[in-house]
């Protein structure tokens, strides 16, 4: 008897535990950490479905608002901070904006927007650049 009433206390408490994380709505005072999902490359032609990480993005990466910077889970393959040019709340969104200037003496900067739903942590990252877009899907938690 004592084992099932450990298991319904603990079933309750990780239910409870859940429940108010999913009540919180995420917003722009505490940090957050996203991860990437899906992902789509796209010229005028066509776009091609893949992994995140198969564009080059970070698998998971940290969004610090006081600091205006997005930085990337491990700084391999060349990932580098970004920084965060505009940061608005609309209609229960977060959406964050900047430009990137890519490598040197490469023609490959963008403009780019991440978009987080405040209820469900979902977001969609999108950039553009030379002829070519990028779409990333994930979601983001607080830290």
């Amino acid at each position: 008897m004592d084992k099932l009433r450990k298991i319904l206390i603990t079933g309750v408490v990780m239910l409870l535990a859940n429940y108010s994380w999913a009540t919180n709505k995420i917003n722009d005072r505490q940090n957050l950490i996203c991860s990437t999902t899906k992902a789509y490359d796209c010229t005028s032609a066509n776009c091609l479905d893949m992994l995140a990480e198969n564009l080059g993005a970070p698998r998971f990466f940290n969004i610090n608002f006081k600091k205006k910077k997005m930085i990337p889970g491990s700084l391999e393959k060349n990932q580098r901070p970004t920084q965060i040019e505009r940061i608005e709340k609309i209609d229960g969104k977060i959406i964050l904006q900047g430009a990137e200037d890519g490598f040197e003496a490469v023609q490959d900067g963008l403009g780019w927007s991440l978009v987080i739903m405040q209820s469900n942590g979902n977001m969609i990252f999108s950039a553009s650049g030379d002829n070519q877009a990028f779409i990333v899907f994930g979601a983001c938690v607080p830290r």
